[in-house]
């Protein structure tokens, strides 16, 4: 950093743009010239910790361009193209006045610092200014060459707290405030002003919501400033200034002027600072973890000061079931999202990036809502696992299949996708995590929804007496099924239909084909009685009930799996109170005391169950973890996550698994629980709020008079299941087709009317095939040509 030979009232300094803050100043028009002036510092940002820019400067050239000639879109043009991470050269004039000069220092610890030192031009007092000096009820500091320490603090109010900040220059200079009579003090304070009325741009890398701190611009309604220890008031603008809201809005991209964006940023992410939080293991000599991930959280766990909901399984919807985001909401997650997105593929503020975020917009103020692209709804769906506090097996994150069935608008076309679901995910007992996703909610009451809580689970019938035979937790949703029509077996094991709703119209039930369902016969390595107990579970955890949320859209249906942790099935599923209760059973028949609890035959017992769990899956061959081995790999996911993100959400009161709790390393690690997005966030019970087209008393509709023609479906069904059945018994054959023309499907088809009398056969285009099923495949047959000039057709690259 140089003192400029040019003026005295011009110097140069040198900045580096930061992927947090940018340049870290906010800029506005200039109402006397076409320059651009720095209407305030960001605080952490790269000219606020250089102290040598400050409000009210002036910019003349930016990397040799000269700003003279230039707009201010032009220039914020110029500002934003400005790769990050660069170090760029800034020619600034300070406000009339005023002289400014760098200066090099050794301060008392005899580092070499860089200094700013502003002084008031020094004009001949007339006997006139002598007596308004004198008299005058504001008087300030008086005129001299001597540099006093400049100190401003302010009081605000933001968001859901408060703070009072206090913002020390380590420059010096002197400061004259008068308010009855425009001096060298009014400009300054037109300046203090104006950064209310006239800040437009955060210079950056987009709308981080680290920069979304503008509340204090718009909000602070007085500053006190201290000048030699003397204590004064500085005013947003004179008594009759007011701040003319249509000013209010923000440029993204140096195009267009966006309220909308503007009222996302006032009302966001509180401006109070957040701080690195240190996270260690009690019981280890690992490094400390410092979190500084939750920085980027956009939305409160909702924890305050004086209650905890971190052990609520659902903290309260901020907004009623079944209504749509606010468009502020939607541009301010947008915006977010988009960000996370680009800067994944090293490609934030590049052009590509621009354009996209503007699309959305245009989008977005048109219609409402947007349309995510399939990358970036793979990308969305994979953070979300991620992002997930409670799952403990996020190490896979980056593993997850996503089927996109947006294009889906039926019931029927649900099921469909939901078959083909879980076909993919149960893949013959060697799990795949996999998530599909359905339309988004659009507006109010216009929803797809999967009434299932999963898409495989047992019902529970009630009994008069009040027992329930099977899974008592689907107890009211297996009422539910039997409304719509359903008749179970009263078996222990019954899987539950599908109960799916579309575009918002009523649910529709479905049948899930047996062939679909694996599961599991529980039996034990030592006792032989276990298998005669005629336990059993399914192979395949897929959640259905959650609402998937990316990009401000929330996608109210998005069925996704992974694999059991045996603890899931044998502490939860089997032995808890609630569910099957066969804890006791158990414990009768191996034997133990049941009369006291200090013979721990809960605890011995249990064990037992969740050694039979292990065995039966791993015996047939079926996914699943056990709950150390789980942990283990937490932990490096933890480790992972510090690496690459700063940190890694988690709540620890889920992550621990339901037994052996302290013997497992994530019982002594500290966690941080916080929220960031995409995510996975629980949703109202369908049925308790869902209105009925047919039938408006909120109850389900009489379907009876459907009985013929279900009995017609039953007996179609029946055929296609002997169909199945005869196929089944065929070897698979897939024909797969590449073509530009249309000739190569033509003979696919035809050798299907031959291959099909003696195999299963299916045929498929290369574009629509899952390349992972190509190590499954017995018989695998592939019809193409190549077109025009020798090329390949496009669907078969």
């Amino acid at each position: 950093m140089e003192k400029s030979a040019l003026s005295t009232d011009i110097i140069q300094v040198k900045l580096i743009k930061r992927p947090q803050y940018g340049l870290g100043f906010l800029v506005r028009s200039c109402t006397k010239n076409s320059f651009v002036v720095v209407s305030d510092l960001i605080s952490g940002g790269s000219a606020a910790e250089s102290g040598l820019v400050r409000s009210g400067d002036i910019l003349i050239k930016v990397n040799d361009i000269s700003l003279h000639d230039k707009t201010y879109k032009e220039t914020i043009c110029i500002l934003h193209s400005i790769p990050v991470n660069t170090q760029i050269v800034l020619l600034l004039r300070c406000q009339a006045g005023y002289t400014t000069h760098l200066e090099t220092r050794f301060g008392e610890d005899g580092i070499q610092r860089t200094v700013r030192i502003t002084n008031p031009i020094n004009h001949p007092e007339t006997f006139m200014s002598k007596i308004k000096r004198t008299f005058c009820s504001n008087n300030n500091v008086s005129e001299g060459t001597e540099n006093s320490a400049f100190e401003v603090e302010t009081n605000y109010t933001i968001g859901h707290g408060s703070r009072n900040e206090t913002k020390t220059s380590n420059f010096e200079d002197q400061i004259k405030v008068d308010n009855n009579k425009e001096t060298n003090g009014d400009h300054f304070s037109e300046g203090l002003a104006n950064n209310a009325s006239g800040t437009r741009d955060i210079l950056g890398g987009g709308y981080g919501h680290e920069a979304y701190n503008m509340e204090h611009f718009i909000e602070s309604k007085n500053k006190q400033a201290f000048v030699k220890h003397e204590k004064k008031i500085i005013t947003n603008g004179t008594k009759n200034e007011s701040i003319d809201d249509g000013k209010k809005k923000m440029l993204e991209f140096g195009e267009g002027h966006h309220s909308d964006v503007f009222k996302a940023l006032k009302r966001s992410y509180s401006s109070i600072p957040k701080k690195v939080v240190k996270l260690k293991n009690v019981a280890s000599e690992n490094p400390v973890y410092r979190d500084t991930l939750h920085m980027k959280a956009l939305e409160s766990t909702g924890c305050n000061s004086e209650r905890c909901v971190g052990s609520l399984i659902s903290a309260p919807s901020a907004r009623p079931p079944g209504t749509s985001r606010s468009k502020t909401e939607l541009i301010d997650q947008a915006k977010d999202f988009i960000d996370q997105y680009y800067a994944d593929m090293k490609r934030q503020n590049k052009a590509d990036h621009e354009k996209r975020w503007m699309d959305i917009l245009t989008a977005i103020e048109n219609t409402s809502t947007y349309e995510l692209t399939i990358d970036e709804l793979t990308f969305g769906a994979r953070t979300a696992w991620r992002n997930a506090p409670r799952c403990i097996g996020r190490i896979q994150w980056s593993k997850l299949q996503v089927f996109d069935a947006r294009h889906f608008t039926t019931a029927r076309g649900m099921f469909e996708a939901i078959c083909n679901h879980i076909k993919y995910g149960t893949n013959n007992g060697n799990i795949r995590s996999a998530i599909t996703i359905f339309p988004p909610r659009t507006c109010e009451r216009k929803e797809f929804r999967v009434w299932n809580s999963q898409l495989l689970s047992y019902a529970g019938y009630k009994q008069p007496d009040g027992t329930v035979i099977g899974d008592p937790i689907n107890a009211e949703f297996t009422e539910l099924c039997q409304k719509l029509g359903w008749r179970g077996k009263n078996g222990k094991f019954d899987i539950l239909p599908l109960v799916l709703q579309a575009n918002g119209h009523d649910p529709e039930l479905f049948e899930i084909p047996p062939n679909l369902v694996l599961e599991v016969n529980l039996k034990h390595p030592k006792f032989p009685w276990f298998a005669e107990l005629g336990l059993k579970w399914y192979a395949l955890p897929a959640v259905s009930n959650m609402l998937f949320d990316c990009g401000g859209l929330e996608f109210t249906a998005s069925p996704f799996n992974g694999w059991y942790m045996g603890t899931e099935i044998g502490a939860r599923d089997l032995c808890d109170p609630h569910r099957y209760n066969i804890l006791e059973t158990i414990a009768e028949k191996m034997e133990l005391d049941t009369s006291k609890s200090s013979s721990l035959w809960k605890d011995q017992a249990l064990v037992e169950v969740n050694v039979a769990v292990l065995y039966s899956y791993q015996a047939m061959g079926v996914t699943i973890t056990d709950h150390h081995a789980a942990s283990e790999s937490f932990m490096k996911h933890i480790e992972n996550e510090q690496r690459l993100r700063g940190g890694c959400p988690a709540d620890w009161v889920w992550i621990v698994p339901p037994m052996s709790g302290s013997l497992v390393p994530v019982f002594r690690q500290e966690m941080l629980l916080y929220k960031l997005k995409p995510s996975y966030e629980y949703q109202e019970v369908p049925w308790k709020t869902y209105v009925w087209y047919k039938d408006k008393t909120n109850t389900a509709p009489n379907h009876r008079r459907k009985i013929g023609f279900r009995q017609l479906a039953k007996a179609v069904l029946f055929t296609i299941k002997c169909m199945e059945k005869a196929l089944e018994r065929r070897v698979k054959c897939k024909i797969l087709y590449a073509t530009e023309t249309g000739k190569s499907e033509e003979f696919a088809r035809s050798l299907y009317q031959i291959f099909m009398h003696a195999f299963d056969t299916k045929v498929l285009s290369m574009g629509n095939y899952d390349i992972s099923d190509l190590e499954h495949e017995v018989l695998l047959l592939i019809v193409t040509s190549t077109f025009g000039n020798g090329d390949p057709p496009q669907n078969g690259k």
